[in-house]
């Protein structure tokens, strides 16, 4: 009986200690399958790791490239600043130039206006020219061109003289008067012979004190269309407002007269604003309008002017420096041109 429980004890054992080795066996089989996952992930970790590093070189190298050609865009971005600034800079020193050129202009301009240099010169200046003298004066001009009378004294006595030999024998285009003595009757008798001229196209008559009352009767002249004349210069005759509204009046019909010069007179805002009404509204043909050096021209006419010229189309010169404007009347002036092809406005 002992013996036969010994028995089934061994071979219990046994059979335990069979599935144990069995189990053994297993175990070694997946720790040998284990140990193979183990070496092939270590070198597939390797072989990530070393194509990672790889990855950091060319990217490091890339960063580095980039780094190089950010450096030269910089250095070429500050070099072309560089050259925008000397451009700027060029700009400013031309544009001051430019302002030069035009002021010189205009002083050769009035240049242009002193007694002609002709082979024979009136020997007395303080006293009225004589019929004769003056006559041979003038006829020593070219016909179809320019009289300069520029401080010759004429004056009521001569005025007739003026106009049968430079005006109807000479058939002269400019005719310059400055620094004369016209009065109000001398006026009216050139005016009424613009009227029947057809050659006379300039006609300056600068510095002679004029009244209102003849500019008047000039505008009252010019307002028929009969009348060729395209450029008139009025400067430097105490024109008060009064007579810039005769001259405004007379664009409404003047379909001839492209050049107006009214600059260093006493003109005002409130004239400023019916001339800006008449050239905005009533006027497609005018192309110059000088009025520099008139002191009592203010901001106050900026807007009127603004408008005029936004709104004119004609216009194409309009200068108005040596008035009364802030650097913000005439930074408001620029802008009126910003959307005008080649606009010479001097502020």
């Amino acid at each position: 009986m002992e013996f036969s429980r010994l028995t089934s004890s061994l071979q219990h054992v046994s059979s335990l200690i069979e599935y144990i080795e069995n189990e053994n066996q297993v175990l070694q089989e997946n720790l040998n399958e284990l140990n193979f996952y183990d070496v092939n992930n270590r070198a597939l970790l390797k072989s990530f790791q070393q194509q990672q590093q790889i990855e950091a070189d060319s990217l490091q190298e890339m960063n580095q490239r980039l780094k190089e050609k950010l450096f030269d865009y910089e250095t070429e971005l500050q070099q072309s600043n560089q050259y925008c600034q000397q451009l700027q800079d060029q700009s400013i020193n031309d544009k001051d130039k430019i302002e030069e050129l035009m002021i010189n202009i205009k002083r050769l301009e009035a240049k242009l206006y002193l007694p002609a240099s002709q082979p024979y010169q009136i020997p007395e200046k303080n006293k009225n020219i004589e019929t004769n003298r003056l006559e041979e004066f003038i006829d020593k001009c070219q016909s179809y061109l320019m009289v300069n009378l520029n401080g010759e004294q004429i004056n009521d006595d001569n005025i007739e003289v003026v106009i049968k030999a430079a005006l109807i024998k000479k058939q002269c285009q400019s005719l310059i008067l400055w620094n004369n003595h016209l009065t109000c009757f001398s006026i009216s008798r050139l005016s009424s012979a613009l009227s029947m001229n057809k050659s006379l196209t300039k006609l300056s008559i600068s510095k002679n004190h004029l009244s209102d009352s003849a500019i008047k009767d000039l505008s009252e002249s010019l307002s028929f269309n009969n009348c060729t004349l395209k450029q008139l210069v009025l400067s430097s005759n105490e024109i008060t407002d009064q007579g810039l509204i005769y001259l405004s009046d007379m664009l409404k019909t003047n379909e001839h007269l492209i050049v107006l010069g009214l600059q260093d007179n006493k003109i005002t805002d409130k004239a400023i604003q019916y001339l800006s009404q008449i050239i905005q509204f009533k006027n497609q043909v005018i192309e110059e309008i000088s009025l520099y050096s008139n002191k009592s021209i203010t901001d106050g006419s900026v807007d009127d002017i603004f408008n005029m010229i936004r709104h004119n189309q004609s216009l194409k010169t309009f200068w108005i420096r040596d008035c009364q404007l802030s650097e913000q009347g005439k930074d408001k002036l620029q802008q009126s041109i910003q959307d005008k092809n080649n606009f010479d406005l001097l502020v």
